[in-house]
């Protein structure tokens, strides 16, 4: 393994997710300088179960990955997580002895974060998870971020620009936001994936809406596919923040 590349990306997937949900986050750090580790969870979608046990320990996976890395030299600079993914690189925190930034991207666990660690919380108030408990999130994370809080797509090109973002950041996506449709759950997974998503779901959608099932906003994207523009709003505002950590 080459020494020449140090600094390591770790990216988690959500429940039922992959390692594919993040490529493009992946492809977009590993041409800056950096490693990306992208571990498959147990319950991730080939797997298909909520597992029990050690198997089911994230912690304890995202722990030996950066113990195999940091054996090998690599400083471990990043942990971003989308959906459940978020909510392990929040939780992570305080069980961890390793010293990183994290990103939280739709999990509501940002909301309860106590690490010492900085943060970056992404979320938006189109994801349907958040629906219910958007308002109790957002004053949250409002204090939580005091003095970083960035707003919608002009808040994303302020992050972008910004030299030195607060190790405290948030960039939440609320209407009214002229420039952009607010995103969906699935708007911050690689378009690719939420596209075979679609293309596989879509005949079960009119049933999940008479049940009342959550799709996770593929029904939306399938409408208005919007992964790319908003990856073209996110990522940068996402290396910026973790760039200004080193």
């Amino acid at each position: 393994m080459s020494k020449e590349i140090t600094r390591l990306v770790l990216l988690a997937h959500g429940h039922l997710g992959s390692p594919f949900d993040l490529l493009h986050v992946a492809e977009t750090f590993a041409p800056l300088g950096f490693v990306v580790a992208a571990p498959e969870f147990a319950d991730s979608v080939s797997g298909g179960v909520t597992p029990s046990g050690a198997a089911a320990d994230r912690g304890a996976v995202v722990d030996a990955v950066i113990q195999r890395f940091q054996a090998d030299g690599f400083e471990t600079s990043l942990f971003l997580g989308h959906s459940k993914g978020g909510g392990t690189a929040v939780r992570t925190a305080l069980q961890s002895r390793w010293r990183l930034g994290r990103v939280c991207i739709c999990a509501d666990d940002a909301a309860d974060y106590r690490g010492q660690d900085p943060l970056l919380t992404i979320a938006s108030q189109g994801d349907t998870t958040f629906t219910s408990d958007w308002a109790a999130f957002f004053q949250s994370i409002k204090r939580q971020a005091a003095g970083g809080l960035y707003a919608g797509a002009g808040g994303a090109a302020e992050l972008a620009a910004d030299l030195n973002p607060p190790r405290m950041s948030a960039l939440l996506f609320t209407p009214p936001d002229p420039d952009v449709p607010l995103p969906s759950h699935v708007s911050f997974i690689d378009s690719r994936v939420s596209a075979a998503l679609v293309r596989v779901g879509r005949p079960l959608f009119p049933l999940a809406r008479c049940l009342g099932v959550d799709v996770l906003g593929l029904d939306t994207f399938a409408n208005r596919p919007d992964g790319d523009a908003c990856s073209a709003m996110v990522l940068p505002a996402i290396v910026r923040w973790a760039e200004s950590r080193k």
